[in-house]
């Protein structure tokens, strides 16, 4: 509009001069070559012939002014228009704020409703979006901890995963956030995005600037439902859009009753933490927790281990190692792993200690190949001809094993060959019966 404006203006004002380069020239050669070596004359023309030019004076003035006022509002809506040397002058004058080099500011822009229609109708209703300019079909949704993670792929990285960390807000039983992009609270979101062939998935992070309608609502069990549309600010106009169903851990239940065939670290420390309930019985007081869970689906029978903390009755806590198989049934736990432990306590059941005296427990005991899991642990070592030393098994190396003993502010080392060690027993501590 402000170019249209502009350039009738300029028309009018060379119709103006053009006419009144004639009256020049008419009244005298001299008024005419004047006006046009030195334009300002015509101020003086129509002065001195203000009666019989004035209505040519007005229109001239008019069109002058009209032709101003328009260069004023075209410099300030188009200053990149105006800058060749030439014209440069005319920015600095009229938009001074654009001098130099004018600021540039990249369009914020969000998904249309169109492109969300053409996901839904591609996808089949199905939940997902657009990451990184890919489109994505979420397969697993988990609130766990206070975020939830919309994630597409089951490798070890995710090939797209939108993961947005709502905290506190997450322990509602039903929740609603609506976040604008000049929310100053707003959730941060991390988009994970792994292309085929690299090694590490690229990570970006926002903190605000984005639209997003969540609704959460937590069901039996371990279940979430809910929907989101989410918004993200930038070129490649990112969004996910649907409704879901996710968990809250990664156990999964069939029939009210926890699958042991889904391979997850949860699984295997429910199976752990269920066999030693049914061995133990009423001489397990707690178990405390897990450390070190995992699991190999790549060889010819799967397998898993964890090392689980738990407390017995009368108060000694213990830590054990505990082996798993995967057989048709799912995930179970191979019975050698625990048998000494469920035999010493077996043993403690029949053979409960006296009121009031003291009886040591039954260590265990474990040859120097295996003593790994004694780490860090107050043992005793059984060297060949009957010595002993005693201390905390500090270190073992494929020669030798170090135990460590506390001397005042100190401490002292001492490396025994694994030649000379008969097996290594756990100390264990007296309680009373």
């Amino acid at each position: 509009m402000e170019k249209v404006l502009l350039y009738f203006a300029i028309s009018l004002c060379i119709a103006a001069t053009l006419l009144y380069l004639r009256r020049a020239f008419e009244r005298s050669p001299v008024w005419g070559w004047m006006s046009i070596l030195f334009p300002p004359v015509a101020l003086i023309y129509y002065a001195v012939y203000w009666e019989r030019s004035k209505k040519l004076a007005c229109f001239h003035i008019v069109a002058f002014s009209v032709m101003l006022l328009s260069t004023v509002m075209a410099v300030r809506a188009h200053p990149f228009a105006f800058s060749p040397p030439l014209l440069s002058n005319l920015r600095i004058i009229f938009a001074p704020a654009s001098y130099g080099e004018p600021l540039v500011l990249d369009e914020q822009r969000f998904p249309s409703k169109n492109d969300l229609k053409k996901f839904e109708s591609w996808s089949g209703g199905k939940f997902g979006g657009k990451l990184a300019g890919q489109q994505m079909i979420v397969e697993t949704v988990t609130l766990i901890d206070g975020v939830i993670r919309f994630t597409q792929g089951s490798g070890f990285f995710a090939e797209r995963q939108v993961s947005i960390v709502l905290g506190e807000k997450s322990d509602a039983p039903r929740q609603h956030l609506l976040i604008t992009p000049d929310a100053k609270d707003a959730p941060e979101i991390y988009l994970l995005t792994k292309n085929i062939g690299d090694e590490l998935p690229d990570v970006d992070i926002i903190t605000s600037g984005y639209w997003m309608d969540l609704t959460l609502e937590r069901g039996a069990l371990n279940a979430v439902s809910g929907h989101l549309r989410l918004l993200l600010p930038g070129s490649d106009q990112g969004f996910l859009t649907g409704y879901f169903d996710g968990f809250t851990d990664e156990l999964r239940y069939d029939d009210g009753e926890i699958d042991r065939a889904v391979h997850s670290n949860a699984t295997l420390e429910h199976v752990v933490s269920t066999h030693l309930k049914a061995r133990l019985g009423d001489q397990l007081l707690a178990v405390n927790g897990f450390d070190n869970t995992k699991f190999d689906l790549n060889g010819m029978y799967p397998e898993g281990r964890s090392t689980v903390s738990f407390t017995l009755f009368g108060g000694m806590n213990r830590s054990e190692t505990v082996m798993l198989f995967y057989s048709n049934d799912g995930w179970a736990v191979m019975e050698q792993s625990t048998s000494e432990l469920v035999a010493a306590v077996k043993q403690m059941r029949q053979n409960p200690p006296a009121a009031g005296s003291l009886k040591e427990e039954v260590p265990l005991e474990v040859s120097v190949e295996e003593s790994e899991q004694l780490l860090g642990k107050s043992v005793v070592v059984l060297l060949r001809g009957g010595k002993e030393r005693e201390g905390t098994l500090q270190e073992i190396t494929p020669f030798v094993i170090v135990i460590r003993n506390v001397i005042g502010a100190g401490h002292v080392d001492i490396s025994i060959g694994k030649r000379e060690v008969e097996s290594v027993r756990l100390t264990l501590s007296k309680a009373s019966g």
